[in-house]
């Protein structure tokens, strides 16, 4: 019998196919041993936490795929990033704060679908809409 996943994690997987052959670093926490999953489908998994209790349950399976607080300043390389934000927003900024040096140097590249303009017939806005609408998008 398998384990019941969380919400965030049966999202996940309706989407599996995004992950499959990724670098991917998923950053935040999961509620669930769904990493596990992830790891299968993915090239290479990187997870980033910042709960110790979560980092501790997932370090025998992980090894050290799992990494905890300031250890991801040498992380390599990734195709994609799965950022799970935290509700605590001291926590969410700590996590942007971490992800915004890989940015810079280029180790996540942020997948772009489409930019719209600002102004213009129709708007930018709107075009945003119908897009997120027709679930066609992607990052």
């Amino acid at each position: 019998m398998s384990s019941p996943i969380s919400a965030v994690s049966q999202m996940l997987e309706r989407n599996q196919a995004l992950f499959v052959g990724k670098r991917l670093l998923v950053c935040g926490t999961l509620e669930d041993d769904y990493p596990r999953q992830l790891a299968e489908l993915a090239s290479s998994l990187t997870v980033f936490t910042t709960d110790y209790c979560y980092y501790r349950s997932q370090q025998a399976t992980l090894g050290d795929a799992i990494l905890f607080d300031h250890q991801l300043g040498g992380a390599p390389r990734f195709d994609a990033l799965l950022l799970l934000m935290p509700k605590a927003k001291a926590e969410a900024q700590y996590l942007l704060a971490m992800m915004a040096p890989l940015l810079e140097s280029g180790a996540i590249k942020p997948v772009i679908h489409s930019t719209f303009a600002a102004a213009g017939e129709p708007s930018g806005a709107a075009q945003a809409h119908a897009l997120m609408e027709s679930n066609q998008h992607i990052g």
